[in-house]
């Protein structure tokens, strides 16, 4: 069997940081923000196109 290689691990050198995963502070409402922009507008023009097309009783 192959000989397993150990590291040595300095001490003194900075150790990597953990992956960032979010927590307070770091929401931000910019995405959100625009889904539901476009989840509105396209429920409003599709509506709009359903009653044109006189699938729908009213507009909205």
């Amino acid at each position: 069997m192959p000989e397993t290689e150990q590291r040595l691990v300095d001490p003194t050198s900075p150790q990597p940081s953990p992956p960032h995963r979010g927590g307070e502070g770091d929401n931000t409402a910019g995405p959100h923000a625009v889904a539901v922009a476009i989840f509105f507008t396209g429920e409003i023009v599709l509506s709009r196109m359903l009653y044109r097309i006189h699938l729908r009783d009213e507009p909205y």
